[in-house]
Formats: C-alpha cells, sequence, structure tokens
C-alpha cells in the first residue's frame, strides 16, 4: 500500500470522528502513508460540535486538537482545507 487521502468533516454526529481515526489506524498498521483531509470550514453546513465556549461556560474542559492528535499518535497526517475567498459581486 502506498499513500491513501480519507476526506472528512463533522457531520452531524460524532461518530465519523471515530470512524475515520479507525480506519487511518487499519490503513497505517497495512503500511500505507495516510492523510486525513478535513472539508469542514469549506461546507454551508456545520453540524459537529457547538463552539468551544458554550461547554466552557458550563464548567467543562475542551480539547480542541483532540483529534489531531490521535491521528497524529496512529501515524496520519491531518490538513485542514481552508476556503477559498471566490465571492462575486
Amino acid at each position: 500500500m502506498s499513500r491513501v487521502t480519507i476526506v472528512h468533516y463533522a457531520g452531524a454526529t460524532t461518530r465519523s470522528f471515530s470512524v475515520v481515526a479507525s480506519i487511518a489506524a487499519d490503513l497505517s498498521e497495512l503500511g500505507g502513508t495516510v492523510s486525513v483531509l478535513d472539508l469542514e470550514r469549506t461546507t454551508t453546513i456545520r453540524q459537529g460540535f457547538p463552539p468551544s465556549v458554550l461547554p466552557r461556560l458550563f464548567g467543562h474542559h475542551v480539547k480542541e486538537d483532540a483529534f489531531i492528535n490521535a491521528l497524529r499518535k496512529l501515524g496520519a497526517n491531518y490538513e485542514l482545507l481552508e476556503p477559498l475567498d471566490t465571492s462575486i459581486p
């Protein structure tokens, strides 16, 4: 196996994070070079987690980079795709 890219964005549930991490772990174990390309900032529908300010108001600790750190521990690279500013007046 060579290079694999998993295209991902946080959907309506957090299960997608678990699925992506499992796939990345399996492919890394098979000897692949795994990258995860996150499309979250380029989508118009953002149904993932609420802004981190909200849980903090209720006294919760938020680890915003936990998913990225988990992927790196599994041997995968993480890339966040930035949106292009192509708006037309």
